[in-house]
């Protein structure tokens, strides 16, 4: 690489500035992005689980029983943060954490997980 003149050093320093920060920017972004997938599919595990615990709760020990064959099952596939010890968290977090879907979707009964992203 040759060097630069000094009418060129400004430039370079001002546009190389301008792509660090989109750089920053975009994994940002990627982080937050991810996490909030991670928050949404959590959410919805427990959903799953909670709601056919709930179809299913008088049979006596059912819920127990489904969670921890769901854990047998997912950790091999996903691995340990699919244990039965995360499906009773992600459960938890469900019920703890009422996500309502918008008037038009609960109005029309339909069962629409939340969006991933929020409009901004």
């Amino acid at each position: 690489m040759g060097k630069l003149s000094k009418t060129t050093a400004p430039v370079l320093s001002r546009v190389l500035s301008e792509i660090r920060q989109l750089v920053e920017a975009a994994r940002q972004r990627v982080v937050s992005t991810a996490n909030l997938t991670l928050v949404w599919l959590n959410w919805n595990v427990g959903r799953v689980i909670a709601h056919d615990i709930q179809k299913n709760q008088g049979r006596a020990d059912y819920g127990k029983q489904l969670i921890e064959a769901l854990g047998a099952r997912l950790t091999k596939e996903y691995g340990s943060g699919y244990s039965a010890r995360s499906l009773w968290d992600m459960r938890r977090f469900y019920e703890d954490f009422k996500i309502l879907p918008p008037l038009g979707e609960k109005s029309a009964g339909v069962n629409i997980p939340p969006p991933l992203v929020a409009e901004s």
